[in-house]
């Protein structure tokens, strides 16, 4: 590794840490928008002050320059900062360094973290605080730079003591979710559940979407290949690098919590849903539809936001002379003990996770409870993996599972002792290789130049869809190309499994072009189907009368800013998810004289009807917590009353009059 001299800022090279004599300091920070001393930039210096009598301290910048001098003051003779003491133009170093760095953080005899948006007289209790709504405790390498040192000093703008990682844990507690007793080392970090670690990183966020992996890497004691470019296929890979190495089972207790009052779903609510599916489920839009979440894997480190306290709790074996005695379960409800003999296995295959589960299957093929010996401290109760046949199976002796799209994790608590059987299956544990690249590129409309409308983004549009109201795109009903706008195209969405819903939610976007005018236009219809509706095997053909529209409200080129706001009918509004939709048309790069790119914003909040950029959320997040927060003393109206200005003059500065209409 390399190592800064702290009396000079030299480079010195050494084998490994533990061969730095005395010891080293290292740097924790985030790193400056306008660019940060490199390798290279800190190896040119002492030329650049040769026979000047200044040393190339003077000219290592701001930030390395006061921490060299901090460093000395305190007796140590060596730095490390990833900013200089990497060279990144060798991916060898480079990757060497990554797999390194939590060891490295964790061998350092003193970690400073410095908090450039924090003062020294930060109230560091208030959870308005700078302190607490630091952008360091946001970051995602930043976390295992918080776990990995044995002593952390925490600096504020001007390089004072605010104090230490043990003199902190309870307000880092607050802010992290991370127990104070972990932050002092009186609880050690193996100890703790694969989830409730993952759950630490939901929140934090990465510059490279491939750090979201590589900055966990430490905390699980995993090294792997570094390679960017690979995008969230490095989180699978993480993923299946710990399943390989650990017993813990929690790696798959995640569901995306955010929107729910609880993660578990009782065994009733399920049996009594399923029953309104029809046994054919080989339909476009029924149970073997994989979306993100019906994979074993998770996506990225945000599906594990609400797994903070779900436990693994495998069953205790009493040794009498020698020989296993029997098994018990410490989480109430569990499978009989004589259920329990054996553990569950994992082996990756081109069929899926090859997996030796304890098991209960409905006697009506629906679905099976996979028992993975999960407790969740907040209900207080067993937990499982919900699964539903998938007829993707290419194995005929072993039947092929996917996780239920909707309810991933179940209470077992209704299934009787006695039940439960060890199998051998298969799992879906993954998107199938190029699976992004065959949705990008699946709607007509955006294969022209010429053509009178384009989704552009449409991904992204899906996977938000899918994310906060439960809907995938069941079909497209459009006419051959090259298309004119006459007739329209229709998209038809369908709602997944609306929890205890009676039917599935429908809604319909369509385009055309005005016959008469050659004006442009939308609509967006709602209806409801039932679950027993009769399957359909083949895109529907393009009706003999297409769906008439409504001049005087349907023509774009008539609504304000060319958007809209359609809202769910009121008697749908009872089980469904979201509230509506609003669509915003721009004109499209490639033909902006004819062509109108769509924009589709699902409305589940109906006080978010636009896209908020990221920091203003930040903003309004932090004061729903001062508000939500215990202390409502400190978050006195003032604040807010100067806060809440701030965040219109936001909005209203946004270059993109969208927002500027929903904002008013």
């Amino acid at each position: 590794m390399w190592l800064l001299s702290t009396d000079r800022a030299e480079l010195h090279y050494f084998p490994s840490p533990e061969r730095v004599p005395d010891g080293y300091a290292i740097l924790s920070h985030l790193w400056h928008e306008e660019g940060e001393k490199s390798f290279q930039d800190i190896r040119a210096l002492p030329a650049l002050v040769h026979g000047t009598g200044a040393t190339p301290r003077h000219l290592a910048g701001a930030k390395i320059r006061n921490a060299c001098m901090l460093a000395e003051s305190h007796g140590h003779k060596w730095l490390w900062a990833d900013t200089c003491c990497i060279d990144k133009t060798s991916s060898a170093e480079l990757s060497e360094a990554i797999n390194s760095m939590f060891r490295y953080y964790h061998l350092a005899s003193v970690c400073y973290a410095y908090l450039r948006d924090v003062p020294s007289d930060d109230e560091l209790d208030s959870p308005l605080a700078p302190f607490q709504r630091s952008r360091w405790h946001r970051r995602g390498w930043t976390l295992q730079e918080l776990l990995a040192p044995r002593f952390l000093i925490f600096l504020s703008d001007d390089w004072e003591v605010l104090g230490t990682k043990a003199d902190l844990a309870q307000q880092l507690e607050k802010v992290t979710q991370i127990p104070a007793t972990v932050l002092r080392f009186e609880e050690k970090l193996r100890e703790v559940s694969i989830a409730r670690r993952m759950s630490w990183a939901a929140k934090r966020e990465t510059t490279r979407v491939e750090d979201e992996a590589y900055c966990l890497m430490g905390i699980f004691g995993i090294t792997m290949p570094t390679l960017y470019g690979e995008g969230r296929h490095a989180f699978r890979r993480l993923q299946e690098a710990i399943m390989q190495q650990y017993a813990d089972t929690t790696l798959f207790a995640w569901e995306d919590l955010m929107p729910q009052t609880s993660p578990v779903h009782p065994l009733g609510v399920v049996t009594d849903l399923l029953s309104k599916v029809p046994s054919e489920i080989e339909r476009p839009g029924d149970l073997h539809i994989h979306d993100e979440d019906s994979y074993l894997f998770a996506k990225a480190p945000y599906n594990f936001a609400g797994a903070e306290e779900i436990y693994y709790t495998p069953p205790r074996c009493a040794r009498r002379r020698g020989t296993i005695s029997h098994c018990a379960s410490p989480t109430p409800h569990a499978p009989h003990h004589h259920e329990l003999d054996g553990v569950p296995t994992f082996a990756i295959t081109p069929h899926g996770i090859l997996a030796r589960l304890l098991i209960h299957e409905a006697s009506s093929g629906k679905y099976a409870i996979a028992y993975m010996s999960w407790f969740s401290k907040r209900l207080q109760r067993s937990l499982g993996l919900l699964l539903v046949p998938c007829p993707h199976l290419t194995d005929p002796v072993r039947p092929l599972y996917c996780v239920f799209q909707s309810m991933r994790l179940i209470s077992p608590e209704s299934v009787g002792r006695g039940a439960w059987q060890w199998k051998e299956v298969y799992l879906v544990h993954r998107p199938p290789p190029g699976i992004e690249t065959e949705q990008i590129a699946s709607i007509p409309i955006d294969l022209p130049v010429f053509t009178p409308f384009r989704f552009w983004h449409f991904h992204t549009f899906l996977r938000e869809l899918s994310l906060n109201s439960t809907f995938v795109l069941d079909s497209v009903v459009a006419p051959p190309l090259p298309w004119t706008g006459d007739p329209p195209v229709k998209f038809v969405f369908k709602g997944l499994f609306d929890q205890a819903a009676p039917h599935r939610h429908v809604f319909a976007i369509q385009l055309g072009r005005c016959a008469s005018t050659g004006a442009h236009w939308a609509r967006v219809e709602f209806n409801m189907e039932a679950w027993d509706s009769p399957p359909r095997t083949t895109t529907p053909a393009i009706p003999d009368h297409p769906p008439t529209h409504v001049c005087s409200s349907d023509h774009i080129q008539t609504w304000p800013l060319h958007t809209r706001v359609f809202n769910v009918p009121a008697d749908q509004r009872m089980y469904a998810r979201y509230f509506g939709f609003r669509l915003a048309f721009t004109p499209c790069p490639l033909n902006p004289s004819d062509t109108l790119v769509l924009h589709v914003f699902p409305r589940t909040d109906p006080a978010l009807l636009f896209e908020v950029p990221e920091e203003v959320m930040r903003e309004i997040e932090y004061i729903r917590a001062a508000c939500d927060s215990e202390d409502l003393g400190r978050c006195d109206q003032d604040i807010l009353n100067d806060t809440l200005p701030d965040l219109r003059t936001r909005l209203e500065d946004l270059d993109w009059s969208l927002l500027k209409d929903a904002a008013s």
